[in-house]
């Protein structure tokens, strides 16, 4: 005859409840302590952390890093919602500052850096295309070339 308790225990109990017995009695029917949840047979010290918004493995921590069903979150400190490449987090959820699922930041110390931002002359790269200050940046000055060298300009076609 099978024990009932026996058949959906994941071999370890409740430390908050035990008892000093000659013999298997249930409820008493592991010797190993440490569950943190004695009514879910899946959540137990030697289990698998997955994202599900419990602690599956009873080390105080839910749904910490690594966890399976877990996503990559790029570093994003500045906040513009483009991340650092190369630098990432497989997290349940995006987490400060893990919160970029979009790669490409060339300087994540300024918001205004980012893929396919507005160039400006300000001696950054503001649009992350590897160039400063593009020729039509915002708030660019309008020269004229002057190939005789007399100091005055046209537009050359």
């Amino acid at each position: 005859m099978i024990d009932e308790d026996a058949r959906y225990t994941d071999g370890y109990g409740d430390p908050n409840i035990t008892s000093c017995l000659c013999k298997l009695t249930p409820p008493y029917i592991v010797v190993q302590g440490g569950d943190c949840n004695d009514k879910n047979n899946s959540v137990h010290p030697n289990a698998t952390e997955v994202c599900n918004g419990i602690d599956d493995n009873c080390n105080a921590v839910t749904d910490e890093e690594g966890a399976g069903g877990c996503s990559t979150f790029l570093l994003d400190a500045d906040g513009d919602t483009f991340g650092v490449d190369g630098n990432s987090k497989c997290l349940c959820k995006a987490t400060t500052p893990y919160t970029a699922t979009k790669g490409g930041d060339c300087d994540d110390t300024d918001s205004s850096s980012k893929p396919f931002g507005s160039e400006v002359c300000d001696g950054h790269d503001n649009d992350c295309n590897g160039v400063i200050d593009d020729p039509g940046s915002v708030g660019c000055t309008i020269y004229y070339a002057d190939t005789d060298k007399d100091n005055f300009g046209t537009n050359i076609v």
